[in-house]
């Protein structure tokens, strides 16, 4: 994103939506140090003309007046008591990590699903959370966490926020505490305790943090990947899909009829 969002002109984006970079075992939106580049115009963006700096893709946004929404709380289904998809890009390590992180919660009789969402939707700078629901009981039970922290974070008489959380540059440790802190007065007991496990120097997703890699998703990558898996590849795809869309396509009698179902 920081590519578009540098070429386009001032002003242009309003808001940035960023796609699992803030949820228990990756918090690079605040500790990742943003690589821009260096060079004026549009000029194709080549090795030499990037610089690492000690801002973060947050410290960015804001620095251009961009709100930041933030999907996949539940790492697109790792941070949850089921097997993730069979196509998530997550390594070995990263899944087993997060398999470990679901028992430590199940031992303590702590939902990490909810859990995870409590922490993905505590930090003040992230405009919005976006979580995948698919039925009714999904539903209601987002809407649950959401008001168990509103109502213990906010004031009912002045709706204001009893504290803040601002993001720091490093492996996260002092923003996790600072999140851990803040969510004192939302967890139970027994959650707060799973989290502080989850977050301690034996906890699962210490080596990820050290190592800088709380998990970085390349979309562009995985696409790659998934095209390649495709038949006919994305031309192919892009093919059968126009085909489709031809007036001697399956569905132009649905259509002309006004009745596409």
């Amino acid at each position: 994103q920081i590519e578009i969002l540098q070429r386009a002109d001032k002003g242009l984006f309003d808001q940035s939506l960023t796609y699992g970079h803030f949820n228990l075992h990756n918090q690079n939106l605040f500790t990742k140090p943003m690589v821009v580049k260096t060079t004026k115009g549009n000029e194709d963006f080549k090795q030499d003309n990037y610089e690492c700096t000690s801002m973060s893709f947050v410290e960015y946004c804001q620095s251009e007046s961009i709100a930041i929404m933030a999907a996949a709380p539940l790492s697109m289904g790792l941070l949850t008591h089921s097997e993730p998809p069979v196509w998530h890009p997550a390594s070995d390590e990263l899944k087993q990590a997060c398999n470990d992180a679901a028992n430590i919660a199940k031992e303590n009789d702590v939902n990490l699903p909810t859990l995870a969402v409590l922490f993905a939707i505590c930090h003040n700078d992230i405009g919005g959370t976006l979580l995948g629901m698919g039925n009714r009981k999904e539903i209601d039970a987002a809407l649950e966490i959401v008001e168990r922290f509103k109502s213990a974070m906010h004031d009912t008489t002045t709706d204001s926020c009893t504290c803040s959380v601002s993001g720091s540059l490093d492996d996260g440790t002092e923003l996790r505490k600072d999140i851990s802190s803040k969510l004192t007065n939302v967890l139970r007991d027994n959650e707060l305790l799973v989290l502080n496990t989850l977050l301690e120097e034996s906890g699962p997703f210490q080596k990820f943090w050290k190592a800088g890699c709380g998990y970085d998703w390349d979309g562009m990558k995985e696409a790659d990947l998934f095209w390649s898996s495709t038949q006919g590849g994305k031309k192919g795809a892009e093919a059968r899909m126009r085909n489709r869309f031809k007036e001697s396509g399956p569905f132009q009698k649905f259509w002309k009829a006004g009745c596409g179902y």
